[in-house]
């Protein structure tokens, strides 16, 4: 798990991070909510953001039912104008 929580935090691609949350969340080593949350603001990218906000949403309503504070404004311009982005925030209640 130390593995985990530095790629979470250190890994140069997003998406390895989220992954890596992911999993501490999956078995219950750690609440992954807020990383996941500062990964999404930190995407510029609108696909990468996405597949972000899709695990966010797979780790609410499945694994332990975290909750996500998630902050609209907080989200690049560019990110939360896409029609994709903006279906997944209306189903987490943001929009």
């Amino acid at each position: 798990s130390k593995a985990c929580r530095e790629i979470m935090n250190k890994d140069s691609e997003l998406l390895n991070s989220v992954r890596a949350a992911e999993f501490l969340g999956i078995v219950g080593y750690l609440d992954p909510s807020e990383p996941m949350v500062k990964l999404l603001y930190s995407s510029k990218n609108e696909k990468e953001a996405l597949l972000i906000l899709n695990s966010i949403v797979l780790m609410k309503d499945y694994y332990f039912k975290y909750n996500f504070n998630i902050e609209l404004l907080k989200i690049n311009q560019k990110v939360r104008d896409n029609k994709l982005i903006q279906e997944r925030l209306n189903y987490l209640k943001v929009l």
